[in-house]
């Protein structure tokens, strides 16, 4: 983040620019922040959820991980459903490309509350990961699906 943040810092400069708002996804939380119509509203996921949609990744490990990796959606401050990525990592094959299907009901049955979701794609850990996405979308398509722990908190 450092390095993107220094980038545009750099890149406004060069053009004689004193300040730059980029693109944001900001869902605001509380009215009293003021400007809350230049966000978004939380994504409501729970007739996709209650209709068995997968959450479908393709991915690429680039360097294992050294430790714990949580898959999460998140619903607000204390509110996510956080599932454990981390030996599905661990087992994945460096430098080739895989698909990791997970059901959007797992992340319900791990606390998300799918009617109110800030960001409903988010990837942690404490300790070094190299990961290249490809895509992250929605699927149908079964075959395959994953079954992961709820993570520790």
């Amino acid at each position: 983040m450092r390095r993107i943040g220094q980038a545009t810092a750099n890149e406004t400069a060069a053009v004689g620019i004193d300040w730059a708002f980029g693109p944001t996804l900001a869902v605001p939380q509380d009215d009293r922040w003021g400007r809350t119509y230049e966000g978004y509203s939380p994504f409501n996921l729970v007739r996709q959820g209650n209709a068995d949609l997968l959450l479908e990744i393709e991915y690429r490990v680039d360097e294992k991980p050294t430790a714990p990796v949580r898959l999460a959606m998140i619903c607000g401050t204390g509110c996510s459903g956080a599932l454990d990525l981390t030996s599905v990592l661990d087992r994945a094959t460096r430098g080739q490309w895989h698909t990791l299907k997970v059901r959007l009901a797992d992340f319900k049955k791990a606390g998300a509350n799918l009617s109110e979701l800030i960001e409903p794609f988010a990837l942690t850990t404490r300790g070094r990961l190299s990961i290249t996405l490809m895509t992250v979308r929605l699927g149908t398509d079964s075959v395959g699906v994953a079954t992961l722990p709820a993570a520790q908190h």
